[in-house]
């Protein structure tokens, strides 16, 4: 790629960059190395440009990056640091980073996912501090093999240097407006899959169609799980409530759209690169389980045998603590292999990243699922089910807004009556390490920024008792000192488990940061006492069977008459229930 196409000042020196890095590649000390280089790096600078010169060889070794180009790679990295801000690019036969200076002006803050900016392949955006993203094209088209490994290398290295990482869209792109409302008129008028057509779903839409079309063939399935269709129930007991039943799904858990979509991704890559993927996630059950039955399903014919050949076979490996016995079950009778016992789920957390950068299947390309953006990204249909699904339950709304959707008309009646539904809306979401609420925080926020609504809902995030609140969590992520906070705060010194709960049984939620940034507010706490208490209204009041986890979020609403307040003050109020009542 020749990057005079993009680049403010052009390329410096192959042969002056490549003698700083040899440089710092040597053993000599930093002070000698200051002295030789001098006006290239400061000592500090020459400090992390070893670290990071000595990973990425460590890690990536020459067949992916030569040691020619390793030197240009490394000081890239010390000035996207640096700077905070940068640009990683991954395309077939391109790996480039470049610090957001180099950028023509504005170009930065126009990069999105799916989109080129002046000949720039769709890379990674970073940026570091509160509200910071780093965006990347997933998809089997864009990435070989070598380069799944670079990508996971080098976010591990931004990321240890206090980046992390996000989706960003085009949402001003007139066809990208078009094709959403198009999407969500096809959804209300005739029920046509939300998570296929939504033009902001990163992942190979061929791949994905395929990999929905294959679990669609099972009849056995069919037979007895909505694979998509999860109903919306209002409540026996108080109109205005309703639940939003995940149960019905074929996990029995919400997981399931999302793991369609990092199923594609896994198959997408084995597409691209002619070898097996192995996807890698961590997980406290319901989503490993979920994970591991739709691969299963996605890649077998109902008999059992294989879709694919070796070559493009995706295998699962999951990481916890201890697993629920019965989605432990599941995971192993649909193939996955299990690593458990860590302490915390965080500490399993930290273990699946090891593991993408030391690839624990040989032969496989390994591929980060699970708490990941492409979770999030997926999770946003959520959001748009949920608002469509409310106005369908009124026929006369329901055609409005179908009408709406398809002119486009901001002055339509079908808008007003959707900015009403959306407006009155609170949804209670219990919160694990928070990526279904980011997910569906992300889905209303998005519709916002395609110009379809202008209201927003009110989210309340639910977490364990014991939990580290998500208030806490986006106050570490912005520091200085994420370490130094965390002991400050006594982390380390609480146990492991902090609910009995085990589908939101999350010390300190990953996504903790992100639920925060959407609305504000700190948790919901719920007891263990109160779940067990609610998980039994919900099966004597309203004949709902689910696991702990899935009644978090009526736990909330039965605090100090919640539920009550709220229907007095004319809201609409969704609670969501996951898990069976087995697990």
């Amino acid at each position: 790629m020749d990057k005079t196409v993009h680049t403010k000042h052009g390329r410096e020196s192959r042969a002056k960059l490549t003698l700083d890095l040899q440089e710092i590649l040597s053993e000599r000390k930093p002070a000698e190395l200051e002295k030789q280089v001098s006006g290239s790096f400061n000592r500090n600078e020459l400090e992390m440009a070893r670290d990071l010169a000595l990973e990425v060889k460590k890690r990536l070794g020459p067949r992916r990056i030569s040691e020619r180009h390793l030197p240009y790679m490394v000081r890239r990295l010390v000035e996207v640091s640096k700077e905070g801000s940068g640009v990683l690019v991954l395309g077939k036969r391109i790996v480039d980073l470049l610090p957001a200076s180099e950028l023509s002006q504005g170009a930065f803050d126009r990069i999105a996912c799916g989109t080129s900016v002046k000949g720039l392949i769709p890379g990674l955006k970073a940026e570091r501090g509160v509200g910071h993203s780093l965006i990347y094209t997933p998809t089997g088209e864009h990435w070989s093999a070598d380069n799944i490994t670079v990508y996971h290398v080098l976010r591990g290295l931004l990321e240890k240097r206090g980046f992390s990482l996000n989706f960003s869209w085009d949402y001003q792109n007139p066809k990208i407006r078009e094709d959403a409302r198009k999407a969500m008129a096809s959804y209300l008028e005739s029920s046509e899959d939300l998570l296929l057509n939504l033009p902001t779903i990163p992942i190979d839409r061929k791949v994905l169609r395929e990999v929905v079309s294959n679990v669609d063939a099972w009849p056995q399935l069919k037979a007895k799980h909505a694979l998509r269709d999860d109903p919306l129930i209002e409540s026996k007991k108080q109109r205005g409530l309703f639940y939003r039943d995940w149960t019905k799904l074929h996990s029995g858990s919400f997981k399931d759209r999302a793991a369609l979509v990092e199923t594609a991704l896994c198959l997408a890559v084995c597409k691209e690169s002619g070898k097996p993927a192995v996807g890698l996630m961590a997980t406290t059950g319901n989503m490993g389980a979920s994970f591991a039955e739709t691969v299963w399903l996605a890649t077998h014919k109902p008999d059992g045998s294989p879709l694919y050949p070796p070559e493009q076979a995706v295998s699962v490996l999951l990481y916890g603590t201890t697993f629920n016995p019965a989605k432990k079950r599941r995971m192993l009778a649909h193939g996955a292999k299990i690593m458990e016992g860590f302490g915390t789920f965080n500490q399993a957390f930290d273990s699946l990243k090891t593991a993408i950068w030391n690839p624990p299947v040989k032969g496989a390309i390994p591929v980060w699922c699970g708490d990941t953006p492409m979770r999030v990204e997926a999770s946003k249909v959520f959001a748009y089910e949920l608002a469509l699904d409310l106005v369908k339950r009124d026929e006369s709304q329901k055609a409005q807004v179908i009408e709406y959707l398809k002119t486009g008309n901001p002055e339509h009646e079908g808008r007003r009556i959707l900015n009403d539904v959306v407006g009155k809306l609170t949804a209670v979401l219990q919160v694990g390490n928070g990526i279904n609420y980011a997910g569906m925080a992300s889905g209303f926020t998005e519709m916002q920024k395609l110009g379809i609504i202008d209201s927003q809902p009110e989210l309340i995030p639910v977490q364990p008792e014991r939990a580290l609140d998500i208030k806490q969590v986006h106050d570490i992520a912005a520091s200085s000192n994420p370490a130094g906070m965390l002991q400050k705060i006594g982390l380390s010194a609480r146990d492991g488990r902090v609910t009995y709960a085990d589908g939101i049984d999350c010390l300190l939620p990953v996504a903790g940061h992100m639920v925060y940034q959407h609305y504000g507010r700190p948790s919901q706490k719920v007891s263990d006492e109160e779940i067990a208490k609610a998980r039994l209204q919900l099966s004597q009041q309203e004949g709902i069977e689910c696991e702990p986890a899935g009644a978090a979020g009526q736990a909330a609403l039965m605090q100090e008459g919640m539920l009550s307040k709220l229907l007095a003050n004319g809201r609409t109020v969704v609670a969501f229930i996951t898990g069976s009542k087995k697990d």
